[in-house]
């Protein structure tokens, strides 16, 4: 993916498909490697589901449901008692995922000192389908699936006050081809334009995952070029 002789040398790209390798190759240009090889990059992206439950002193059902249930192993109990932790779980899922893409939209939008930009946000959506039984811890991760994109805010230079660029890439699956960041940037898609996109259309989409109770294939097509065919109208947990 990344290649360096030593740190602040010349980085080298190669063309491997994900989103986590687009976001560590441009972390690459202003992290160290050992902030990237050593978890730092991690630390930033706000995406998953679990941490947000299990870290939430003031979420005690999903914290007994998940956290103590996996530590004893006691998975039968999970799915046995799905009706009743489930909406509660939804809820709360749901009700951080729209806060915290409210929260960052404000940050995009605030008035900012031109001086400290361009700023480099690194972002992550995750999500967890809740159509297959849960028969093992294993289970519980396999169902779940995350995104990482960057979005950068700048100055723009037509006299507007701000521009905005998305960086993303995305794996290839078993029903569709993912793409480099190269290949975004070159696809037309509405928000790969390296002169930047509509904030409000982007962060419809973002609503939308927030808050719908199955997935949407065309929603998330629209921010990213890719449907997720194998999640299609699957009731799913959400996370930003």
């Amino acid at each position: 993916m990344i290649r360096k002789t030593r740190i602040g040398s010349k980085n080298t790209f190669s063309a491997l498909t994900s989103c986590g390798n687009t976001v560590k190759c441009f972390a690459s240009l202003f992290l160290s490697e050992r902030q990237i090889n050593g978890g730092y990059l991690h630390s930033l992206l706000s995406g998953g589901i679990f941490n947000q439950i299990l870290n939430n002193p003031n979420v005690s059902i999903p914290y007994l449901v998940l956290s103590v249930s996996l530590k004893l192993k006691s998975i039968f109990d999970i799915e046995v008692n799905r009706k009743s932790w489930l909406p509660t779980v939804d809820l709360f899922c749901r009700k951080k995922c729209s806060y915290n893409v409210s929260s960052f939209l404000g940050e995009l939008l605030k008035t900012e000192n031109p001086d400290l930009l361009p700023k480099v946000f690194f972002c992550s959506t995750s999500w967890l389908s809740l159509e297959k039984k849960i028969k093992a811890a294993e289970d519980l991760f396999q169902e779940m699936q995350d995104h990482e994109f960057i979005i950068v805010k700048r100055v723009c230079k037509s006299g507007q006050k701000y521009e905005y660029q998305l960086i993303q890439g995305y794996m290839n699956s078993e029903s569709e081809l993912g793409y480099t960041l190269f290949e975004w940037q070159k696809s037309g898609h509405p928000f790969s334009s390296i002169y930047g996109f509509s904030l409000t259309g982007f962060f419809g989409h973002l609503n939308k995952f927030s808050a719908n109770a199955r997935w949407d294939c065309d929603n998330h097509h629209s921010m990213t070029g890719i449907r997720e065919l194998k999640f299609n109208k699957n009731r799913y947990l959400p996370a930003f």
